[in-house]
């Protein structure tokens, strides 16, 4: 390849934008087929995740509150540990970065879908990129089976410029933290 050639794969999206649309994701899970989810999380509990838990009730089998940053290997042994034990049929990362790459590393071990509640702007929920750490070594790669695919999210505030003219700064400070659901297909 030369010059301003490249490849890119993109993945099939839907976009689901507006108020109310976490109380919906019991019905996005059903979607899937998914009656089982493992909540993966990092062990700081905030009131998206008391709501995540309140909305879907029986259908949280569990809760992984291991994620931590950069992905350590040793959570991500003891996350496949917690899903052998669970035997969820879906992975619900709610959270942040961390708590995301932490389900996409049990996703590239045990083969699930992954649903996503991202509640900051690290957009590592929009990748197929993977990273895990071991000591001071950290690996990544892309793997399409942790990609996820349709979104949809709620905004708890808006932009003050229109979403095509928001810089990344400025969207983190606006709709981007606010909150989303991105299921994989």
């Amino acid at each position: 390849m030369t010059g301003a050639e490249f490849i890119t794969e993109w993945s099939r999206t839907r976009v689901v934008f507006g108020p109310g649309v976490l109380e919906r994701l019991g019905t996005e899970l059903d979607t899937l087929g998914a009656a089982r989810a493992l909540l993966v999380t990092t062990p700081r509990r905030d009131a998206t995740i008391e709501n995540v838990l309140g909305e879907l009730g029986n259908k949280v089998a569990g809760v992984c509150d291991f994620a931590a940053m950069h992905v350590p290997a040793d959570r991500i042994q003891r996350a496949v540990a917690e899903v052998d034990r669970v035997r969820p049929d879906v992975l619900l990362a709610v959270g942040g970065g961390s708590a995301v790459g932490l389900a996409k590393a049990i996703a590239r071990e045990r083969p699930l879908p992954i649903v996503a509640v991202p509640t900051t702007y690290a957009g590592s929920e929009m990748t197929s990129i993977w990273g895990v750490t071991s000591g001071d070594t950290k690996t990544t790669g892309r793997d399409p089976a942790v990609a996820l695919r349709p979104r949809a999210s709620r905004p708890r505030r808006r932009c003050s410029r229109s979403a095509s003219d928001c810089s990344a700064p400025s969207a983190a400070r606006g709709w981007a933290r606010s909150c989303a659901i991105l299921l994989q297909a």
